[in-house]
């Protein structure tokens, strides 16, 4: 199967260029993410990087796949060669990680959680956002859609306290976690 980005380009600054639900989401994020210029974020998943450009604070970002890198650092946006199973950095690294549209791609999303959870700071925040389970699978690259509690109590089980409510808007569950000592 080929990537979204070989077919369709940096479809995700496209998207943002108009009135659209994407460009409500993009611009919400701001409203939700509590993290400062100061911290160190790694935006997992980054893709073709629009999201990582608007992001608060000392970011980079990482995707597999080497199409949506090249269409990032076309925009300057400092996004990089790599895999949520394999994170090239050292643990502890992070103050937040955020995770958009990601989760529900991973076949092995358990894998994915661990590495996050060892490259973030004690306490760091791990924001999530996702589909909404509805049924049938709504894209044919994901593998696996959650509902807010399918989400949740999946994130707890790899060390994560959930911080807040989770709750859905623009077409998405939104929740953050916070990073604990151990894993349940």
């Amino acid at each position: 199967m080929s990537s979204k980005y070989e077919k369709h380009g940096a479809y995700h600054w496209a998207a943002f260029g108009g009135p659209t639900v994407y460009r409500s989401y993009v611009l919400g994020l701001k409203n939700w993410l509590k993290f400062k210029k100061k911290d160190a974020v790694l935006d997992v998943g980054a893709g073709d990087g629009l999201i990582t450009s608007r992001l608060p604070g000392q970011v980079v970002g990482i995707d597999p796949d080497e199409v949506a890198v090249w269409h990032a650092q076309k925009h300057e946006v400092d996004v990089r060669l790599g895999s949520v199973y394999e994170l090239q950095f050292e643990e502890g690294t992070f103050d937040v990680v955020f995770c958009g549209d990601v989760i529900e791609h991973l076949q092995k999303p358990e894998e994915g959680l661990q590495e996050i959870h060892r490259v973030l700071k004690m306490g760091g925040k791990l924001y999530v956002t996702t589909p909404p389970k509805e049924g049938k699978l709504k894209d044919p690259y994901h593998y696996k859609e959650y509902t807010e509690s399918e989400l949740v109590d999946f994130v707890a089980l790899e060390g994560f306290d959930l911080d807040g409510e989770p709750f859905t808007q623009y077409g998405r569950i939104h929740a953050c976690f916070v990073k604990r000592c151990h894993l349940l």
